[in-house]
């Protein structure tokens, strides 16, 4: 990606035109992103920094991404100090990858001071770091100070990355480029400025050399060095007057590329121009951030879940383990009742008793106690298959109910799994805090709704899916008792409803709706695939089972391809 040095010189300029003097109103925090709530001339904007080592970058957005659940102790540190803060200047570090943030900000007692916040630009390195007086009060990762690399802690001062050997190309007199570039006669050009000057990335040199020759490919000994070092004056021209021309590259729909100028390099593929810088990279990396995001919001419950599954299943294997110890009643039950019908033979006092088991013909070898009489020996039998009996019973009740739990766990694990945004996560997060899995949230905070699935069948039917175990409790209790529901065969899925207007689908809006039922399960991209159906109104919830939890009789299976959508 083009987030180079010469990237944040253009954007910096763009966020201190448009969002100087804006005041901070909120700050959220994930672990490796922060989005500050402005408010400005009359209108709200969304500053989003992201130091994601796959999309690190920094933008202004219209609509907010991040929540305001379970804040970090640098997300506490930057609402102190910035909230209510003005942002008094925007400013790329010169040559680095660096965005300084000059805040005023006011103190506990109202008393205005100036805070720096950095946010730096570097791939796997990036960090946001806030400092006041040149000293840094916290960051999102610290280094200590045996770093190789620089310490970052709070009470230190504000260090810049240790400086590359390279040198600067804004200034660079015209003997000095021609003699560097004689140097490298065989150094592919691009090459040659991204190894030998500052804030230049791969792209970015590809497009001044194919602006100087036509061809970004070639070697120095076939470039013009006059017309290559007339190509990065005219690149910093447009910095300085601000004639940018924001440009992304997509195959497939997928984001390859961008810079502020137009790219010629990928040839064949899509090309988009947007308004902005801050438009453009909120475009480029949107899916990408809300991919983050999501797999922020998804991870813990991942991790949670699958810890939980464990353990019901730990405790399931020692319940077994007693169930089958269990079997011994039968043994005493038999031990008690042949020592009952032949007490009158047995002598008191012997340590073991032989009988015969009228049920076998066969002899049976009973130990004794030989301090406890005969009787009270049988008695000891008797209550150890009633202590065995009962133990059985509650051992199978507690073995349904620890299925009962996994089953309910694996299909919330299924849904965390195909969630398709933050919201949905979310939800799944609240479901989770009311069975009593996490703790629950101490404020209520407004969030989006999240609606089913809808698709239509070959006949205009209407379908939806449930999106977690509420939303199917839902849909199945809202739905007409002659809509059909649809459900995969012994594995956690969707709810999946389709709704007959009182009509009687065919048999492709069946297959259509079973389909759809097979995809949205954890069984997807299986070709055969089981799907119960049956009407709404053989469907039934028992009272105080988990949610998505319904029992149904009266029912049909059909086989589904679950590997793709019926359409």
């Amino acid at each position: 990606m083009a987030f180079d040095g010469l990237f944040c010189l253009t954007i910096a300029k763009e966020l201190n035109k448009n969002i100087s003097n804006y005041k901070i109103e909120k700050i959220n925090c994930q672990s490796n992103s922060a989005e500050f709530s402005l408010y400005g001339e009359g209108k709200k904007a969304y500053l989003f920094i992201s130091l994601s080592a796959s999309a690190n970058f920094v933008t202004v957005r219209d609509n907010p991404l991040l929540s305001n659940d379970n804040p970090s102790a640098f997300c506490l540190l930057l609402r102190k100090h910035l909230t209510s803060g003005r942002i008094k200047e925007v400013k790329a570090v010169e040559n680095e990858r660096i965005i300084k943030f000059t805040i005023n900000a006011p103190d506990e007692l109202g008393h205005i001071s100036e805070k720096e916040l950095y946010a730096e630009i570097m791939g796997k390195y990036s960090n946001l770091i806030l400092a006041s007086g040149g000293k840094i009060l916290g960051s999102i990762y610290t280094a200590d100070l045996v770093s190789y690399k620089r310490a970052i802690m709070p009470g230190l001062n504000y260090l810049l990355p240790p400086a590359q050997d390279k040198i600067s190309a804004r200034d660079i007199e015209f003997e000095k480029f021609a003699s560097l570039c004689a140097s490298s006669p065989d150094k592919e050009a691009s090459r040659f400025l991204v190894d030998s000057f500052f804030c230049f990335s791969p792209l970015t040199a590809w497009e001044v050399v194919y602006n100087a020759t036509g061809n970004g490919d070639l070697p120095l000994r076939e470039v013009d060095s006059k017309k290559l070092y007339d190509s990065i004056n005219a690149l910093y021209s447009v910095i300085e007057e601000g004639y940018f021309y924001p440009t992304a590259v997509y195959k497939d729909e997928n984001a390859v590329e961008f810079s502020f100028i137009d790219i010629h390099r990928y040839t064949g593929f899509e090309k988009r121009h947007f308004d902005t810088l801050c438009g453009l990279t909120s475009n480029f990396f949107s899916h990408k951030a809300r991919n983050d995001v999501l797999k922020e919001r998804t991870s813990d419950l991942q991790k949670l879940i699958a810890n939980r599954i464990k353990r019901i299943e730990k405790k399931e294997a020692l319940q077994s383990e007693e169930l089958i110890d269990c079997q011994k009643k039968d043994m005493y039950k038999l031990y008690g009742e042949l020592l009952t019908a032949n007490l009158y033979r047995l002598k008191q006092g012997t340590e073991k008793a032989v009988c015969l088991d009228w049920n076998t013909g066969k002899e049976v070898e009973i130990p004794l106690d030989k301090r406890l009489s005969l009787s009270k020996n049988a008695e000891n039998c008797f209550k150890k298959y009633r202590k065995y009996t009962n133990a059985e019973k509650v051992i199978k009740e507690r073995l349904e109910e620890s299925k009962s739990e996994r089953d309910y766990l694996l299909s919330v694990l299924d849904y965390v799994n195909r969630c398709e945004s933050p919201e949905e996560a979310e939800i799944i997060r609240n479901e989770l805090a009311a069975s009593g899995y996490l703790k629950k949230k101490d404020k209520k905070v407004q969030r989006k709704e999240v609606k089913p699935l809808e698709y239509k069948t070959q006949n205009g039917f209407l379908v939806r899916v449930g999106k977690n175990n509420i939303m199917n409790d839902l849909l199945t209790k809202s739905a007409g008792k002659n809509d059909i529901w649809f459900h995969v065969k012994s594995f956690p899925g969707s709810h999946v409803i389709l709704y007959t207007d009182g009509k009687e689908p065919e048999d492709i809006d069946y297959t259509q709706a079973a389909c759809i039922a097979a995809y949205h399960s954890s069984v997807r991209g299986d070709a055969n695939i089981q799907v119960d159906y049956t009407r709404v109104k053989n469907v039934k919830k028992p009272s105080g089972s988990k949610p998505g939890f319904v029992i149904y009789d009266k029912y049909f299976t059909a086989v589904a391809d679950g590997s793709r959508l019926p359409y």
